[in-house]
Formats: structure tokens, sequence, C-alpha cells
């Protein structure tokens, strides 16, 4: 019988190689012979929600976190499952907290920024994006994320324009 971490080896280079139908079928394999393997659980709910599936992300992913901490990119999946569910205070917990993470990984910022002003977070977001800028000053996103949310917090106009020009 293969072991908790030969599953999880065989569902990563399928998840890598964007093969998530038979990354899903790995870890329903693997779960089924070590049904306490957290990383299994949370490599089955980013395949489904890197699927857009994302009701059948949400359970793998709770469960996952019982286990394991979750990865960051998890994190901001479960987050999206949260607010997709309607259950925005638990996606705000999560967002605030990766905001607040002083080693989050800048690729996955203009995420976080987003996944904030989807649930109203306008002032979190804006400040992602501004350190965003800090990290990657040539990253055009981040500038036009930043007058974005200077607007929708009712800034002045020059106030959002002025990064950009």
């Amino acid at each position: 019988m293969p072991s908790p971490d030969e599953f999880v080896h065989a569902a990563l280079e399928c998840f890598h190689e964007d093969d998530f139908p038979e990354t899903i079928r790995v870890c329903h394999r693997g779960l089924d012979q070590h049904p306490d393997t957290g990383r299994l659980w949370e490599i089955l709910g980013l395949a489904h929600w890197m699927r857009g599936e994302i009701q059948a992300a949400l359970s793998p992913l709770e469960t996952a976190s019982l286990y394991v901490p979750l990865q960051p990119l998890a994190q901001l999946a479960l987050a999206a499952a949260y607010a997709w569910a309607n259950k925005p205070d638990l996606a705000r917990t999560v967002y605030k907290h990766l905001a607040d993470c002083p080693g989050f990984p800048v690729p996955l910022m203009p995420r976080l920024a987003a996944g904030l002003g989807r649930i109203g977070e306008n002032e979190a977001a804006l400040l992602v994006c501004e350190k965003l800028v800090e990290l990657r000053p040539d990253y055009h996103p981040a500038w036009f994320g930043i007058a974005f949310y200077r607007r929708r917090l009712g800034r002045p106009v020059h106030e959002a324009t002025d990064p950009l020009t």
C-alpha cells in the first residue's frame, strides 16, 4: 500500500501539470486509505477550486485545516469559498489574516487584494496594492488597483489618478 507521502507526491505532480481531474482521483484514492492526511484534503480542495467548483472545494479545505496549516493558496481558496457560500465573516477573517501576514507570497497578492475588494474590505485591499507596489514597482495592475480602491473609498479623483501619471 502506498504511503500518504506517495499519494501527496502523485497528487502534486498531477496538480502542477494542471490535470485537476486526475489530481482529484489520486486524492480520493489516497484518502480512502489514509483519511487523516491533511495535505491530500488540501490538494483535493485546491483542485476543485482551480476547476471553478467552489462548493466542492469548501469541505475538503475545511477538513484539511483541521489536520495541517493551509498553504497560502489554499487559504485564499478557502476565503473565496466562504465568500461564495455567503459566509462573509469567515471570508473576512481569513482574508484579513492573510493581509496581515508579513511573509505572504508576492505573486498571490493580486488575488488577495481582489478577494478583499469582493467582500467590501476596500481599505485592506488598498493596503495590499500599496504593499505590492513597494515590492514590485513595475507591476502596473497594482497601480491601477490603488486608483480603483481609492475611488471606491470616496477619495478625490486627483488622489486616485496621481499614481497613474
